[in-house]
């Protein structure tokens, strides 16, 4: 029962014994470039592979049917631009082969990469794009991109957003009952080993879960003997246990297990477990991950997403662009708004200031006025009369020929 075997051709040799928990790697680019061609607003893809590989070369190659069969009828303005196929014998004869490679794209006009390499060759391309300041939309690379190192050697401008496919992520939001949850398994792991697991481990070990759970099942109402029974003789002696039979099924211990294996369909802290007739997972979709902030995420498929897939890749902000586009520490629309509030706020003040001295000014020069008119000057009409309520009804009189009021 194999943790870590992906390419299909090698299950459809259809060995009777052997069974594999991995998804296809033909289905490894399906979620990327069906963002791609939905979301990303891809219309010129270019891709690579090495072909004298099975693994990269059935991984670009479905990804090439997929993409012309499939998504550009869902969108008819995407499409593949240029496939390139060469071999490991091509790559080692020029230095300079995967540089030229990105070089090929962008006189393309590319939008978006999707390459199928092993480890260095992925660091090469990322590199050659970032060095050469060539924006695309979207870049999907096989293997690379799932390495702790691409982002820390590379850095940001050639690793961010970059896009590949994992069999399996810590983050991610499957679960069993033996293991937990994916997180809980990657931190029981680290504290045993000092490491982060790996996709390698983590499907050994739900190999592992989903092999002993084929196993309860298939002595399920079953009889041992009174007398000790080793391993072998329990799988391999005909007549020795006593089940009660449902449809048939009979035979050795050997094949109730696999018989159990072929109807089995289970969660693990792995993913989904369903085998076909060639004895490999059928069940499990990889995992569209994405470097985000440094850190590599999983974005797709969304119900076992722990992040959202940013797609398309946001353009680069030019240097001398982003610095026009602040001032200080503060964006330029923020420093405007702040001058605004400032300068505002002082006008303001100045204005009531102002307003409160003006108003001082003619009250006292009202004051003048009223204190120099004299007693004898006035014809008074009537006096000040004070009302029931306490207050004054202003009286009347006669000043150099003008009607005034008295309070």
């Amino acid at each position: 029962y194999h943790c870590c075997v992906g390419p299909d051709p090698i299950y459809e040799m259809d060995m009777e014994f052997i069974y594999g928990i991995q998804a296809s790697n033909k289905k490894y680019s399906q979620g990327a470039a069906k963002s791609m061609a939905l979301a990303g607003n891809v219309k010129k893809l270019f891709i690579f592979y090495l072909e004298d590989n099975i693994f990269t070369a059935t991984t670009c190659q479905t990804a090439v049917t997929y993409s012309t069969d499939v998504l550009q009828q869902l969108n008819s303005e995407f499409g593949i631009v240029e496939v390139v196929k060469y071999t490991s014998a091509d790559a080692a004869a020029d230095p300079d082969f995967y540089p030229k490679l990105v070089g090929q794209a962008m006189s393309m006009e590319a939008d978006a990469i999707l390459g199928c390499d092993f480890k260095g060759p992925g660091f090469q391309i990322a590199r050659a794009v970032a060095t050469r300041g060539y924006y695309l939309k979207a870049m999907w690379l096989t293997v690379a991109p799932a390495y702790e190192d691409f982002a820390d050697t590379l850095g940001p401008k050639a690793t961010e957003h970059a896009l590949t496919a994992v069999q399996w992520h810590p983050a991610s939001t499957f679960a069993d009952l033996f293991f937990g949850t994916a997180r809980e398994y990657s931190e029981r792991y680290d504290r045993a080993y000092g490491v982060t697991p790996s996709y390698v481990s983590a499907g050994a070990s739900a190999a592992a879960y989903s092999l002993t759970y084929a196993i309860q099942d298939a002595f399920k109402g079953c009889t041992l003997p009174e007398q000790d029974v080793d391993a072998d003789s329990l799988l391999f002696d005909a007549g020795l246990l006593e089940c009660k039979e449902s449809g048939g099924d009979k035979g050795i211990g050997y094949e109730r297990v696999m018989r159990s294996l072929a109807r089995q369909q289970i969660n693990t802290f792995f993913g989904e477990v369903a085998l076909n007739s060639y004895r490999r997972n059928v069940a499990l979709t990889p995992i569209t991950a994405q470097i985000q902030s440094g850190v590599l995420q999983a974005t797709l498929p969304i119900d076992v997403a722990n992040k959202a897939l940013v797609m398309p890749k946001p353009p680069p902000v030019e240097e001398e662009q982003s610095s026009a586009e602040y001032i200080g520490t503060l964006h330029k629309e923020a420093f405007i708004a702040v001058v605004v509030i400032v300068v505002g706020s002082v006008l303001i003040l100045c204005l009531a200031a102002l307003l409160t001295v003006w108003r001082s000014k003619k009250h006292s020069k009202l004051l003048e006025h009223m204190l120099v008119v004299s007693p004898d000057d006035l014809l008074i009409i009537n006096h000040p009369v004070r009302l029931c309520d306490g207050s004054y009804e202003c009286g009347k009189a006669m000043h150099r020929n003008t009607l005034v009021a008295l309070e």
